[in-house]
């Protein structure tokens, strides 16, 4: 792709409100495992929501876990995932020195037979960092394991879900 369809495909792809793109590149890994690294800059205005004398910032927009729908009758066929895959993020939030960080959630890890899912968040300066890993692995699974699948699809749904709340210095 040209860099004008690149930045296109971004903006496309993002789920963040207002996004301004101020900076981007991709990076293909040649050898190995296929991969790609995009790192991208951008201002995303409304992206907090105010709630009384709060500000909430979900820390996951970019590449959240979409919910999954409720278990409605016991799975008959066996679970096939296709391909194994790994989502890796970093994504850093500069806060304005005129806010002060009022609530900082935890992370979080789980271990499965279907994947691997870590996310962690850490303050430095006027910097929340969050960093997610997700993997989820090819196989073949009976259907009395899909309760298991969708419980780990579900734990990462909520755990993307994670916010950060701060106020205004006064």
């Amino acid at each position: 792709m040209t860099y004008e369809e690149q930045k296109k495909w971004l903006y496309k792809n993002s789920r963040l409100p207002s996004p301004l793109i101020t900076g981007f590149s991709v990076t293909n890994n040649t050898h190995g495992l296929p991969a790609a690294t995009i790192n991208e800059s951008l201002i995303s205005k409304n992206y907090g929501s105010f709630t009384g004398k709060y500000i909430v910032i979900s820390l996951n927009l970019i590449n959240a876990q979409n919910a999954v729908q409720r278990i409605l009758k016991p799975r008959l066929s066996e679970v096939l995932i296709g391909r194994s895959s790994v989502d890796y993020d970093t994504l850093i939030y500069q806060i304005p020195k005129s806010y002060k960080l009022e609530s900082v959630p935890e992370g979080k890890s789980l271990s499965t037979i279907f994947g691997d899912y870590s996310c962690t968040v850490s303050v430095k300066d006027n910097q929340v960092t969050y960093i997610r890993k997700f993997s989820i692995k090819q196989g073949r699974f009976k259907p009395s394991e899909y309760k298991n699948l969708y419980e780990y699809i579900l734990a990462i749904s909520k755990a993307d879900n994670i916010k950060l709340i701060m106020t205004k210095k006064t």
